[in-house]
């Protein structure tokens, strides 16, 4: 059976019927009155929808369609270089607008942006130096028009209007970030307006006056001085995307066809079910509902529902029932058409007989298919309602098959040399689930116990040969066994560079593969690779899996024995090509060895020349013959693809891990030591491993008689791969096995259910994703996930609760997802990444980020970067590992805030209390200007020290910052929660200055959080 790489990240999409995303509520469709993406066609013309823009500029400030795709400011530098943008055509909003604007920028704290839609009237004809629209939302320039300003100049940052008479800042509640960001602003028909950046929660309110809907409005931008912001940077605001909608006119007309009509009449399908199908019907604006009435029994109405189809359930067998069918479009007035023609069916009449034969009989009786499976089939059983199938392990009922439509079962993940006991019978799918009697009980054969099937084995018991010029390690094949028989060894020493002169020995002696290696350890090498042969053997793929074993053993009783192991996933030309010491650690996909430095030994594994996991062991194994086997499984010898292993020293499970083949069908196979002694292989064995039972191997034998080899197929037709309705915990064999939802969305409370099969299984991680467009998706940090208990099959459900702060948007759609588990939600919280050397600086990199709101880098020398302090400034080192964050400034004294930032990996959750601590430094000989720890919650600040201690020269202590929830915060749910770090900028100690600059140092960063009792 094929393995499922672990790595694969599978989304629950709303790609089949039924529809795998749920919707929180859904806004009337909109009709687009202007749209630009801004492609490069110059800005009077659009490819899109309104027509083209007009451009003016004052002393050198126009804007540009430019070529990127972006609506360019392009400033030159300046106090009075500004310039104007806006639609050439005027637009009718009479019944309210959305406006939907997509910008980037490095930052906006100085000069001025603001974009919005603006009186037409308003725009003079003519525009120049004399006579030029300026400053539309910062100061009163008689305009009439509303939008939003970024910069915060003159007060008005966020949503403002102008009314002819004057500007009035409606909110500044959402400050403006560096990056790409969205706007969407909407103001309705009755005066309320709303705005929300990447989807945050939006902002709303309702204007004190009613906005004068009776205009015709543009869409304009503008900029000024944006030269300012940062140097040498002229084109720093730039529009990516505009999009103004408007509501479609009233619909007044019904559906057609009007009265409905039947496209297939109600028809009885079972002792308790009616089926039946509306004609389609069509709306020239709008969606449309059906809902069928029983008119003999109201209680079974379906309701209204957007499918055209209705199964009526539930329903007395035998018996007569009468319907119709409305449809409705989906407008504000719900245009009903008239009432199709009533039509009736009957249930059918109950069934009371069995299926047959009965009582049940084997068709193959119980028989151990593996160490850990017992596979089995059924007599296939008749009845015109269809058949199900239950096999029941009477030694261990855990392992009863359950109801299923195959008459195959295989019993897997059992004990290996166990026998085991089954019975099965059948029953029909009619309402009265007629069962037969069990079949008479079979006792399985024993399991076996695992073998496997050698490849390649060498005892290396032939005539001692010396092979250290790298010639071959023996002249005969004596000792040599395995399917394969006898194959080639190749060889190479890499003697000590300090020592050349110093023997270094690789051959055969006393029927064993010697490595005698002397000089300096870490300087010195030797390597035997199987030459002639690629081990992508038909054998090793059918079962997906191999295991390479080895006895190592030493003659040195005491000292160094370094990494003496096996590489596996290796080319050819990578083995032929080594030339120094460590050689296989460089080449192999994995490597492991033992590994002994004094009284310390444990197998290290390498991933290519990196080392990812070492486990030590209390006692000394080397020295004595000791067996070192990996057993290693996959889905495909693909470069990219999983490699799976699992490592055994002595029959004992040490290690186990993942990583990738690095290339296609590359899998050379050496031995390898790097020691300042002698080593000896021996016993050296590949095998193709018989049956080796993964997950997705164990999810399809339960179901036997489908294909499901291949998890990227499809095997029943759905429209799902085999994988995903594994991971989801869906019937690959039942068409209409389609959603995971077992219980849907519930909009009010923000609940709903979804089965997946056991984490503990697929080590896939579930998330819950949102979405206000279907385009862009964000991860619900603070949703709530209980898993129940998993069936017999592995399938849990799993309840969930959304945020409660997203339930109050407008629009919401939301998904499952399954993947890698997440990463931490604090990122190099003791700055160890990268390495630096001593007293050496590098520059700080994600996930942490420069904050200097007031630009201190530039007007104070301010910076924060990765120190690794030397011992004069900290005596005791730094607090956690060797380096620290050093946020420094060395110029005039800024008397403000900056430092670093971390967007957090979790977002912010009702009744949830946050902990954030801190090593906070003082250096030796540098001055201390204050320093600030504070979590933020979007753009609200939950908790904060401001500068509660004053650490002694050459120390640091520890600064704690705690949230306690509040429920006044209950809003502020989903918004990401942010640490930031600072240095205040302030001067307390001015007197004795050591004109060093004013420095603090931070390590040791902690982020936890707890249910609150609030």
């Amino acid at each position: 059976m094929k393995s499922n790489p672990k790595n694969r990240n599978i989304t629950a999409l709303a790609a089949v019927a039924g529809g795998l995303v749920l919707a929180a509520g859904v806004a009337g469709a909109q009709g687009v009155v202007y749209q630009d993406e801004f492609d490069g066609d110059g800005l009077a013309d659009n490819a899109g929808v309104g027509g083209g823009l007009g451009s003016f500029d004052r002393q050198g400030g126009p804007w540009l369609d430019s070529a990127g795709g972006v609506l360019d400011a392009n400033r030159a530098s300046g106090h009075n270089n500004r310039g104007n943008v806006h639609t050439l055509a005027d637009f009718d909003l009479s019944g309210g607008f959305a406006l939907e604007v997509t910008y980037s920028t490095s930052q906006v704290t100085s000069g001025r942006v603001n974009f919005g839609v603006i009186d037409s009237a308003g725009i003079p004809a003519v525009q120049d130096s004399s006579n030029y629209v300026t400053d539309y939302l910062s100061n009163d320039r008689g305009q009439y028009g509303i939008g939003m300003d970024l910069t915060a100049h003159d007060g008005n940052q966020g949503l403002a209007m102008a009314d002819g008479t004057g500007v009035t800042s409606l909110s500044n509640a959402q400050p403006v970030a560096a990056g790409t960001q969205t706007v969407l602003l909407i103001v309705d028909s009755d005066s309320n307006w709303s705005y929300s950046i990447d989807g945050a929660v939006a902002t709303s309110g309702t204007l004190t006056v009613p906005f004068d809907f009776t205009r015709d409005y543009k869409f304009f931008a503008f900029a000024q001085s944006l030269t300012n912001i940062e140097p040498n940077a002229p084109n720093d605001f730039m529009i990516d995307r505009v999009v103004l909608t408007v509501p479609p006119p009233d619909d007044t007309s019904a559906p057609t066809p009007d009265p409905m009509s039947w496209a297939s009449a109600p028809e009885g399908i079972s002792e308790d079910e009616i089926r039946m199908t509306a004609t389609v019907a069509t709306d020239i604006k709008n969606g449309v509902e059906y809902r069928f009435y029983n008119m003999t029994d109201p209680t079974h109405d379906s309701g209204w529902q957007a499918s055209p189809s209705y199964t009526d359930s539930g329903l007395a067998a035998g018996t007569r029932y009468e319907y119709t069918v409305v449809a409705r479009d989906t407008s504000v007035n719900l245009n009903e058409t008239a009432a199709s023609p009533v039509a009736s069916a009957s249930t059918l009449v109950e069934d009371r007989i069995a299926p047959t034969p009965d009582p049940m009989t084997w068709a193959s009786a119980p028989a151990a298919v593996s160490p850990y499976a017992v596979g089995m089939s059924a007599a296939s059983a008749s009845d015109p309602k269809g058949v199900e199938y239950y096999f029941s392990n009477l030694t261990d009922p855990d392992h009863d098959s359950g109801w299923q439509d195959s008459p195959d079962y295989i019993d897997s993940g059992l004990l290996p040399d166990t026998s085991y006991s089954y019975t099965v019978k059948a029953r029909d799918k009619s309402q009265a689930r007629n069962e037969t009697a069990e079949s008479a009980p079979v006792v399985s054969a024993s399991t076996d116990v695992y073998t496997g099937d050698d490849l390649f084995a060498d005892s290396f018991d032939r005539d001692d040969s010396s092979s250290s010029d790298g010639g071959t390690l023996a002249e005969s094949a004596l000792g040599m066994s395995g399917s394969l028989g006898g194959l080639s060894w190749s060889g190479k020493v890499f003697p000590q560079t300090t020592n050349p002169g110093t023997s270094t020995v690789l051959d055969i002696n006393g029927g064993a593969m010697r490595m005698d290696l002397y000089g300096t350890e870490g300087m010195e090498g030797g390597l035997a690779y199987i030459s002639d042969h690629n081990f992508v053997d038909v054998a090793i793929k059918a079962a997906g899996a191999f295991t390479v074993s080895v006895d190592l053993n030493s003659a040195e009783s005491s000292g160094n024995g370094r990494v003496p192991g096996f590489g596996v996933g290796q080319s050819l030309d990578d083995l032929e090509g080594m030339t120094g010491a460590h050689p296989e650690m460089g080449s192999a996909d994995v490597f492991i060895g033992y590994d002994r430095f004094g009284a310390t030994q444990g197998i290290a594994v390498y991933h290519g020349a990196e080392l990812v996991g070492y486990t030590g062991f209390p006692s000394t194994h080397i020295g004595v013959p000791t067996n070192l086997t990996a057993w290693f499984w996959f889905a495909d010898m693909n470069a990219g693809s999983t490699l799976n292993y699992e490592v055994l020293l002595d029959g004992e499970s040490v290690v186990t891990g993942a990583t990738s083949w690095s290339g296609s069908d590359e899998n050379f196979i050496s031995l390898q030591s790097n020691t300042t002694g002698e080593t000896r292989f021996d016993n050296f064995a590949v095998r193709a491993v018989s049956q080796f039972e993964d997950d997705y191997s164990a999810w399809v034998a339960r179901y036997p008689g489908a294909d499901l080899s291949d998890p990227e197929g499809d095997f029943d037709g759905d429209g799902v791969s085999n994988e995903v309705e594994r991971l989801f915990g869906l019937d690959p064999g039942d068409s209409s096995s389609l959603s995971p939802y077992v219980e849907p969305f519930d909009p009010v409370s923000g609940t709903f259910s979804f089965s997946r099969r056991d984490d503990a299984l697929t080590e896939l991680h579930a998330s819950v994703e949102v979405s206000r467009d279907l385009r862009n998706w964000a991860t619900d940090g603070g949703a709530v996930l209980v898993a129940g208990d998993p069936d017999v099959s592995g399938v849990e459900i799993v309840d969930v609760q959304l945020s409660a702060g997203l339930l109050e948007e407008p629009e919401l759609f939301v998904r499952v997802a399954l993947g890698d588990p997440p990463p931490p939600v604090l990122g190099n919280g003791s700055f160890e990444d990268p390495e630096v050397p001593d007293n050496g600086v590098e520059a700080l990199g994600v996930p942490w980020t420069f904050y200097d709101p007031a630009d201190v880098a530039s007007t104070a020398s301010g910076t924060a970067d990765i120190y690794n302090p030397p011992f004069e400034e900290y005596p005791g080192e730094a607090p956690d590992g060797a380096n620290v964050l050093s946020v420094l400034f060395s110029g005039a004294i800024p008397n403000t805030a900056f430092g670093c930032s971390q967007v957090l990996g979790e977002s912010f959750a009702a009744a949830t209390d946050y902990r954030v601590s801190v090593e906070v430094g003082r250096a030796t000989f540098f001055d201390w200007p204050g320093y600030g720890v504070q979590l933020w919650a979007g753009a609200t600040l939950l908790a904060e020290d401001a500068n509660s201690l004053t650490p002694a020269a050459g120390t640091f202590e520890t600064s704690t910052v705690h949230y306690v929830y509040d429920p006044a915060d209950a809003g502020l749910a989903g918004e990401p929660l942010e640490i930031r770090l600072l240095n205040l900028g302030g001067d307390p100690e001015r007197a004795g200055s050591s004109g060093l600059g004013f420095t603090v140092d931070f390590d040791a960063v902690s982020f936890s959080s707890e249910p609150s009792a609030n």
